[in-house]
C-alpha cells in the first residue's frame, strides 16, 4: 500500500509539474502573440496588437508601436507612438498618438535628428516624411519649430511651414533665434534659406 501510495504522490507530482511547464509555454506563446513582428521590406513593424486587410495590404498597429524603416542610402530611421497604419498598395505609413521619430546617419560622424510631432507620414517609396501639428526637429545644438514639416531624404531637403517656424541654434558663445513665413535646409550642404517675412535676434555671450 505504501509502495502504491507513493507511486499516486510521484504521479500527481508529475502532473503538477506538466501543468506548470504548459502553462508557461502557453504564456510565453500568448506574449509573442501580443507583440507581433511584421516585415515589409525595409520596414520592421511590432506592437502589442497588430491587424491586417485587404490581404495584408493594409496594416493597423495598436499600443508601444515600434518602427524600424531602414533606407537605401542606408540610414535607419526608428520612430515610437501609440498607433500606426501602413499601407502596402500607396507604400505610405502614418504614426498618431505621441508619434516620436530619430533619424540615424550611416556616417556616424553626422549628428542623428530627432524628431516629433502630432502626426508624422512616412513616404516609404519616396523616402521622405511629412509631420504635422506642433513639430519640433533637434539636431545638435539646433532646434527648428514649425505647425509642418516635409522632408526628402533623396534631395536632402527639408521644408518648415506654417505659423511662423522658428530656427534656435544655442552654442557656447551666441544664441541665436530666427523666425519666418517659410525655412528651407538643405542638410547636405548644410544651408538654410528664410523666405517671407524674417526676424531674428542673436544673444552674445560674454566671457
Amino acid at each position: 500500500m505504501k509502495t502504491a501510495k507513493k507511486r499516486i504522490e510521484c504521479f500527481g507530482l508529475t502532473l503538477l509539474i506538466c501543468f506548470i511547464l504548459n502553462s508557461l509555454i502557453f504564456s510565453l506563446e500568448t506574449l509573442k502573440e501580443k507583440q507581433p513582428r511584421i516585415t515589409r521590406g525595409p520596414l520592421k513593424i511590432s506592437a502589442d496588437e497588430t491587424t491586417s486587410t485587404d490581404k495584408g495590404k493594409m496594416i493597423e498597429a495598436h499600443g508601444n508601436v515600434h518602427i524600424r524603416y531602414e533606407l537605401e542610402s542606408e540610414d535607419i530611421l526608428v520612430s515610437n507612438s501609440n498607433f500606426a497604419r501602413y499601407n502596402e498598395q500607396e507604400s505610405l505609413g502614418e504614426l498618431t498618438g505621441n508619434p516620436k521619430a530619430t533619424w540615424f546617419r550611416k556616417d556616424p560622424l553626422q549628428p542623428s535628428t530627432f524628431l516629433t510631432a502630432e502626426n508624422i507620414i512616412l513616404k516609404i517609396k519616396d523616402e521622405g516624411l511629412i509631420a504635422r501639428g506642433n513639430v519640433t526637429v533637434i539636431q545638435a545644438s539646433s532646434t527648428l519649430t514649425a505647425q509642418e514639416i516635409i522632408f526628402s531624404n533623396p534631395d536632402k531637403k527639408l521644408i518648415a511651414q506654417g505659423e511662423k517656424p522658428k530656427f534656435n541654434v544655442l552654442e557656447k558663445d551666441h544664441h541665436t533665434l530666427i523666425e519666418a513665413d517659410k525655412i528651407t535646409a538643405w542638410t547636405e550642404k548644410r544651408e538654410i534659406e528664410f523666405n517671407g517675412k524674417v526676424e531674428g535676434i542673436v544673444f552674445l555671450n560674454q566671457k
